[in-house]
């Protein structure tokens, strides 16, 4: 079994995305499900994907910060990618930040360019938001230095510790994560 390279934290929402994220992961992923609800058939997906599987339960109530920062910590990964329950990713999503961190050398986060779309369908290509939780790959080092509770004391504190790290941009022929604004 090879070591995870990649965590993949994703909020359970139902299990046909769940198997859909799975699906593209090889042995080197581990799959990092929040989740407040239980979920029926999880015996079965971890039988049908060569990823691993860790189930993060909290309450209903438990605050952003809170779930990220406890699903960080139980990560295995060296680095560390979000996939929002509402979004989309293109089936070669994973194995591009896998490539990627093969061809980097140790950076504290890798930033992918993505298309993002809101619920009336406006689309806008591109991110300056290097600490958005989507769309980005980060070394777990530097995830837990991150604040996501999405206020302004949090958005100048992960300012400040991006300006610090060291990453690099993928500029891909297409885009490969979808960003759905739930506020839009």
């Amino acid at each position: 079994m090879n070591e995870i390279t990649l965590s993949i934290i994703v909020e359970f929402t139902n299990i046909d995305k769940i198997k859909q994220i799975a699906s593209m992961c090889n042995d080197s992923v581990e799959l990092v499900i929040e989740t407040s609800k239980v979920i029926k058939n999880i015996k079965d997906l971890e039988e049908s994907t060569e990823a691993r599987i860790t189930v993060i339960k909290h309450t209903a109530r438990t605050k952003l910060d809170d779930k990220k920062r406890k699903a960080i910590k139980s990560a295995s990964g060296k680095y560390i990618t979000f996939i929002e329950p509402q979004d989309e990713i293109e089936s070669c999503y994973v194995l591009t930040i896998l490539k990627a961190i093969n061809q980097t050398n140790n950076l504290d986060y890798i930033k992918l360019f993505w298309n993002f779309k809101s619920w009336k369908n406006r689309c806008f290509y591109g991110c300056n938001n290097l600490w958005a939780t989507f769309a980005n790959v980060y070394s777990k080092d530097l995830a837990i230095k991150l604040d996501y509770s999405e206020t302004p004391r949090a958005e100048r504190h992960n300012t400040a510790i991006m300006n610090e790290a060291k990453g690099d941009a993928i500029m891909t022929a297409k885009p490969l994560y979808y960003h759905y604004d739930r506020k839009g």
